[in-house]
């Protein structure tokens, strides 16, 4: 392309060049988005919501003591676990649901990964599962 104002200088630039380079790269992208959609490794099985903690995290609750458990709460600076009693996830294993109190009558709820040392929480307690029977 001739510059305007220099006819015998050529120019690079033109909007016509750059309005064609960005469809052609708007259209790489979305070809690329729509084939990556397809190739795309597997994910990490997630736990379905849907079934409620009370199905993912099944009963009974357990009262033993598990050192890997009272690790990772530890680890995490948890407090007010002089107690604590955990159902193992019907999904992933090492993981639980622990509700740990301190009286008998007050529960707090967490996650616990014991495998990685893992700890969500204090969680608010769910109305769908029964709270643990102190014995």
């Amino acid at each position: 392309m001739k510059d305007a104002f220099n006819p015998n200088k050529t120019v690079f630039f033109s909007w016509k060049k750059l309005g064609l380079s960005f469809l052609i790269f708007m259209v790489i992208m979305l070809v690329g988005s729509w084939i990556g959609g397809f190739l795309k490794p597997p994910s990490k099985v997630i736990p379905d919501r849907k079934l409620g903690m009370e199905a993912l995290y099944p009963p009974p609750w357990r009262s033993d003591f598990d050192l890997p458990i009272a690790r990772s709460l530890s680890k995490h600076g948890v407090t007010g676990c002089g107690e604590f009693q955990y159902r193992e996830s019907s999904q992933h294993s090492r993981e639980y649901m622990v509700y740990c109190t301190r009286d008998g009558n007050t529960w707090t709820a967490y996650l616990v990964w014991s495998g990685a040392e893992k700890v969500m929480g204090p969680l608010a307690l769910d109305v769908g599962v029964t709270l643990p029977v102190r014995k």
